[in-house]
Protein backbone atom coordinates (compact mmCIF):
# COMPACT_ATOMS: atom_id res chain seq x y z
CA UNK A 1 0.00 0.00 0.00
CA UNK A 2 2.70 2.53 1.24
CA UNK A 3 4.26 1.82 -2.92
CA UNK A 4 1.03 2.88 -4.26
CA UNK A 5 0.31 5.77 -2.10
CA UNK A 6 3.94 7.22 -3.63
CA UNK A 7 2.27 6.76 -7.16
CA UNK A 8 3.56 3.16 -8.03
CA UNK A 9 1.19 0.80 -9.64
CA UNK A 10 0.77 -2.69 -9.30
CA UNK A 11 2.45 -4.98 -12.34
CA UNK A 12 0.93 -8.30 -12.91
CA UNK A 13 3.25 -11.14 -12.92
CA UNK A 14 3.82 -11.96 -16.62
CA UNK A 15 5.92 -15.89 -17.33
CA UNK A 16 7.18 -15.10 -20.61
CA UNK A 17 5.69 -18.56 -21.88
CA UNK A 18 2.17 -19.01 -23.90
CA UNK A 19 -0.06 -22.72 -22.34
CA UNK A 20 -2.41 -24.02 -24.67
CA UNK A 21 -4.40 -27.40 -24.08
CA UNK A 22 -2.61 -30.64 -25.54
CA UNK A 23 -5.63 -33.30 -25.56
CA UNK A 24 -5.82 -34.14 -21.75
CA UNK A 25 -3.00 -32.09 -20.76
CA UNK A 26 -1.08 -28.47 -20.64
CA UNK A 27 2.13 -27.73 -22.71
CA UNK A 28 4.16 -24.70 -23.02
CA UNK A 29 2.84 -23.74 -26.42
CA UNK A 30 5.81 -20.90 -26.70
CA UNK A 31 8.18 -19.41 -25.01
CA UNK A 32 9.38 -16.22 -25.59
CA UNK A 33 13.05 -14.84 -25.77
CA UNK A 34 14.72 -13.40 -22.81
CA UNK A 35 11.10 -14.06 -20.62
CA UNK A 36 11.20 -15.57 -17.47
CA UNK A 37 10.35 -18.72 -18.68
CA UNK A 38 13.08 -19.10 -21.43
CA UNK A 39 15.26 -18.13 -18.46
CA UNK A 40 14.33 -20.76 -16.19
CA UNK A 41 14.61 -23.18 -18.55
CA UNK A 42 11.03 -24.03 -19.78
CA UNK A 43 11.00 -25.38 -23.25
CA UNK A 44 7.64 -25.63 -25.88
CA UNK A 45 6.51 -29.34 -25.23
CA UNK A 46 7.16 -29.36 -21.63
CA UNK A 47 3.38 -30.31 -19.95
CA UNK A 48 2.55 -28.38 -17.50
CA UNK A 49 1.28 -30.21 -13.91
CA UNK A 50 1.73 -28.01 -11.06
CA UNK A 51 1.79 -24.49 -10.27
CA UNK A 52 3.24 -23.85 -6.26
CA UNK A 53 2.24 -27.09 -5.92
CA UNK A 54 -1.12 -26.89 -7.05
CA UNK A 55 -1.79 -29.07 -9.99
CA UNK A 56 -3.09 -27.79 -13.20
CA UNK A 57 -4.54 -29.37 -16.15
CA UNK A 58 -6.18 -26.84 -18.24
CA UNK A 59 -5.52 -23.04 -18.97
CA UNK A 60 -8.06 -22.05 -16.70
CA UNK A 61 -6.68 -24.05 -13.83
CA UNK A 62 -2.79 -22.27 -15.37
CA UNK A 63 -4.92 -18.71 -15.38
CA UNK A 64 -6.48 -19.34 -11.54
CA UNK A 65 -3.02 -20.76 -10.47
CA UNK A 66 -1.04 -17.64 -11.70
CA UNK A 67 -4.19 -15.14 -10.62
CA UNK A 68 -2.11 -13.49 -7.89
CA UNK A 69 0.87 -13.13 -9.53
CA UNK A 70 2.87 -9.68 -9.22
CA UNK A 71 5.67 -8.59 -11.01
CA UNK A 72 8.77 -10.07 -8.61
CA UNK A 73 7.30 -12.84 -7.60
CA UNK A 74 8.61 -16.44 -7.76
CA UNK A 75 6.93 -19.20 -9.25
CA UNK A 76 7.58 -22.76 -8.45
CA UNK A 77 6.42 -25.03 -12.34
CA UNK A 78 6.72 -28.61 -12.30
CA UNK A 79 6.52 -29.92 -15.75
CA UNK A 80 7.28 -33.50 -17.54
CA UNK A 81 9.80 -33.37 -20.08
CA UNK A 82 10.85 -36.94 -21.67
CA UNK A 83 9.01 -38.92 -19.27
CA UNK A 84 10.72 -37.17 -16.13
CA UNK A 85 9.23 -34.49 -13.95
CA UNK A 86 11.14 -31.30 -13.63
CA UNK A 87 10.88 -28.22 -10.94
CA UNK A 88 11.41 -24.76 -12.27
CA UNK A 89 11.80 -21.70 -10.33
CA UNK A 90 11.12 -18.73 -12.51
CA UNK A 91 10.57 -14.83 -11.83
CA UNK A 92 7.52 -13.34 -13.12
CA UNK A 93 8.14 -9.95 -14.59
CA UNK A 94 6.03 -7.04 -15.63
CA UNK A 95 5.29 -7.51 -18.81
CA UNK A 96 5.33 -3.59 -20.25
CA UNK A 97 8.87 -3.80 -19.34
CA UNK A 98 9.45 -7.06 -20.76
CA UNK A 99 8.30 -5.58 -23.95
CA UNK A 100 10.25 -2.31 -23.85
CA UNK A 101 13.53 -4.17 -22.98
CA UNK A 102 13.10 -6.69 -26.20
CA UNK A 103 11.44 -4.28 -28.08
CA UNK A 104 13.50 -0.73 -27.11
CA UNK A 105 11.79 2.94 -26.25
CA UNK A 106 8.93 3.58 -28.41
CA UNK A 107 8.93 6.51 -31.31
CA UNK A 108 6.71 9.24 -30.67
CA UNK A 109 4.54 10.52 -33.76
CA UNK A 110 3.77 13.97 -33.18
CA UNK A 111 1.17 14.35 -36.48
CA UNK A 112 -0.91 10.87 -35.30
CA UNK A 113 -0.70 11.25 -31.50
CA UNK A 114 1.07 8.31 -30.90
CA UNK A 115 4.28 6.40 -29.67
CA UNK A 116 5.16 2.90 -31.83
CA UNK A 117 7.58 -0.10 -31.29
CA UNK A 118 8.08 -2.56 -32.92
CA UNK A 119 6.00 -5.40 -31.55
CA UNK A 120 6.98 -8.16 -29.30
CA UNK A 121 7.58 -11.52 -29.97
CA UNK A 122 4.03 -12.90 -27.71
CA UNK A 123 2.02 -9.50 -29.53
CA UNK A 124 1.82 -11.13 -33.04
CA UNK A 125 0.77 -15.03 -31.50
CA UNK A 126 -1.14 -17.37 -34.16
CA UNK A 127 -1.65 -14.50 -36.03
CA UNK A 128 1.12 -16.09 -39.27
CA UNK A 129 2.81 -12.23 -38.85
CA UNK A 130 5.96 -11.76 -39.41
CA UNK A 131 8.43 -10.51 -36.96
CA UNK A 132 10.06 -8.19 -39.09
CA UNK A 133 6.26 -6.64 -40.03
CA UNK A 134 4.37 -4.25 -37.99
CA UNK A 135 4.68 -1.63 -35.53
CA UNK A 136 2.46 -1.67 -32.26
CA UNK A 137 0.97 1.88 -30.96
CA UNK A 138 1.75 1.66 -27.48
CA UNK A 139 0.45 5.13 -26.65
CA UNK A 140 -2.61 7.54 -27.90
CA UNK A 141 -2.05 11.19 -26.62
CA UNK A 142 -5.46 12.53 -28.28
CA UNK A 143 -8.55 11.41 -28.18
CA UNK A 144 -9.71 11.83 -32.33
CA UNK A 145 -6.58 9.28 -33.12
CA UNK A 146 -7.33 7.32 -35.55
CA UNK A 147 -5.52 3.91 -33.45
CA UNK A 148 -5.83 2.53 -30.13
CA UNK A 149 -3.65 1.22 -28.03
CA UNK A 150 -2.19 -2.09 -28.86
CA UNK A 151 -3.20 -1.82 -32.02
CA UNK A 152 -0.56 -3.74 -34.63
CA UNK A 153 -0.04 -1.19 -37.88
CA UNK A 154 1.38 -3.72 -40.62
CA UNK A 155 0.64 -1.30 -44.00
CA UNK A 156 -0.26 2.57 -44.21
CA UNK A 157 -1.42 3.81 -47.78
CA UNK A 158 0.54 0.73 -49.07
CA UNK A 159 3.73 0.98 -47.44
CA UNK A 160 4.44 -2.00 -45.06
CA UNK A 161 5.63 -0.45 -41.49
CA UNK A 162 8.63 -2.68 -40.36
CA UNK A 163 10.38 -0.13 -38.25
CA UNK A 164 9.97 2.79 -36.09
CA UNK A 165 11.40 4.81 -38.69
CA UNK A 166 9.31 4.37 -41.30
CA UNK A 167 6.50 5.94 -39.97
CA UNK A 168 7.21 9.79 -39.54
CA UNK A 169 7.52 10.42 -42.97
CA UNK A 170 3.98 8.35 -43.96
CA UNK A 171 2.33 10.21 -41.40
CA UNK A 172 3.44 13.80 -42.87
CA UNK A 173 2.22 12.61 -46.28
CA UNK A 174 -1.15 11.53 -45.10
CA UNK A 175 -1.48 14.89 -43.41
CA UNK A 176 -0.56 16.33 -46.68
CA UNK A 177 -3.12 14.36 -48.45
CA UNK A 178 -5.79 13.99 -45.87
CA UNK A 179 -7.05 10.19 -46.49
CA UNK A 180 -5.17 7.22 -45.42
CA UNK A 181 -5.63 3.13 -45.77
CA UNK A 182 -4.28 1.08 -43.15
CA UNK A 183 -4.00 -2.31 -42.24
CA UNK A 184 -4.18 -3.01 -38.73
CA UNK A 185 -4.50 -6.18 -36.71
CA UNK A 186 -6.94 -4.85 -33.68
CA UNK A 187 -8.25 -7.55 -30.98
CA UNK A 188 -6.28 -9.92 -33.10
CA UNK A 189 -8.35 -9.49 -36.27
CA UNK A 190 -6.57 -7.59 -39.09
CA UNK A 191 -8.88 -4.88 -40.49
CA UNK A 192 -8.31 -2.65 -43.39
CA UNK A 193 -9.26 0.85 -42.00
CA UNK A 194 -10.21 4.09 -44.33
CA UNK A 195 -10.09 7.74 -43.11
CA UNK A 196 -10.57 10.65 -45.29
CA UNK A 197 -10.26 14.34 -43.27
Amino acid sequence: LPHLRQGGRVSRGWTGLRAAASGETLVVAEVYPKGPAEEAGLQAGDQLIAVGGRPIHDTQSWTRALGSTFAGDTIEVTTIRDGGEILRSLQAVDHDEWSTSWAGPALEVPSLGIAVRPPAPDRLGDTGLDQEVGLEVVQVSTKNSFFRVGDILIEINGQVLRDPMDLPPIADQLMEKRKMTAVVMRGGQISRLFYRW
